[in-house]
């Protein structure tokens, strides 16, 4: 589990919840979405003040407009915070004098890539100083490039 990572007893709890707003929500049953909507914030916020200051993560999570402001300015920050440590790596990869130390530095990199994908609720690409060289990127970042360049050529065929 990382720093920033839900805990698995509250991921537990509050899966199911928003998975059952999710589900109401697709066939406008109000009535389940508010149950389930009251049961999901009243655990979020027992989490939130016992200490928990994570991101449960986009799948885990109802619409940003039903989230407690204080939980996405956390997750906010929580993100700032990673993409930070992906330019911190990133620098940490470009100055290593051993491929056991370029080695390390893709492994973390690719921890903190997958955790900001995990929470969601960003663009998906690193600011070009924060990039490894292609070859090392996630496979995730890779098949996104790849398909956004596939997207773009067809828009450039099409006349």
């Amino acid at each position: 589990m990382t720093a920033y990572e839900a805990a698995p007893d509250m991921l537990a709890e509050i899966a199911p919840l928003a998975q059952q707003y999710k589900a109401a929500d697709a066939v406008q049953d109000t009535a389940r979405q508010e149950s389930a909507r009251n049961a999901y914030l009243a655990a979020l916020l027992r989490f939130l003040a016992a200490g928990w200051s994570g991101a449960a993560g986009e799948e885990h999570e109802l619409p940003d407009a039903l989230m407690p402001s204080a939980y996405l300015a956390r997750r906010a920050q929580i993100l700032d915070q990673l993409e930070n440590e992906l330019g911190r790596l990133a620098i940490e990869y470009r100055s290593a004098l051993t491929p056991l130390q370029m080695s390390a530095a893709v492994t973390a990199y690719h921890a903190v890539f997958d955790e900001m994908c995990r929470i969601g609720h960003w663009h998906g690409v690193p600011d070009p100083d924060s990039q490894l060289p292609l070859d090392d990127m996630p496979a995730h970042f890779k098949a996104q490039r790849a398909e956004r360049i596939r997207r773009h050529r067809a828009r450039q065929a099409t006349p």
